[in-house]
């Protein structure tokens, strides 16, 4: 279900999440972009779920695990290596603009280490593990809102920057490499 969102993306197929005006997949950074979108619409439901723990309310572990699922297997592999891509042409070929942007690959392996312990207490709690709901509530909330500030950042800095300084043919070179 989540994963079909990439999975089309990888195709060149259409996706109800994002109409073919909405990107071109011959450009990577408009594949980011759209990524990003559809990221922006699940995260939210984290935060919903991690209130609703807080709340003792209903809580569905099924589509915590299936959201998580989503951003450690596609957003964690497919989306970060294109961005991962993206940033080492900046610094190899625009080393001046792309001063700031060294510590990418870090925030990504910190991504990857917080999400994995992440899905460690949701399967814990999925069989029926006593796990500290308060923290797992804790644990969804930091998450999904460190993904939401670094998307926000991505789409402030790194990608307007990317959007100036990477040719169009380097753009979809990246982009095919990433679709077959």
């Amino acid at each position: 279900m989540l994963t079909s969102f990439f999975n089309r993306r990888s195709t060149g197929g259409a996706s109800s999440s994002a109409s073919n005006d909405d990107h071109d997949v011959e450009d990577i950074l408009a594949l980011i972009k759209a990524e990003h979108r559809h990221s922006m619409t699940l995260l939210p439901l984290l935060l919903k779920q991690a209130d609703e723990i807080e709340q003792a309310g209903e809580v569905d572990y099924e589509l915590i695990h299936e959201l998580l699922a989503f951003f450690s297997g596609p957003m964690n592999k497919a989306h970060h290596a294109k961005e991962d891509q993206v940033y080492g042409w900046m610094r190899k070929n625009v080393p001046s603009q792309a001063a700031g942007l060294h510590d990418v690959e870090d925030i990504h392996k910190a991504f990857t280490l917080q999400l994995s312990q992440l899905r460690q207490q949701v399967e814990a709690i999925l069989l029926d593990q006593d796990v500290p709901r308060d923290r797992v509530a804790a644990a969804l909330k930091d998450f999904a809102e460190r993904e939401i500030n670094h998307i926000r950042a991505e789409e402030a800095g790194f990608l307007p920057m990317a959007d100036l300084l990477m040719p169009m043919d380097v753009r979809r070179d990246m982009s095919r490499k990433h679709h077959h």
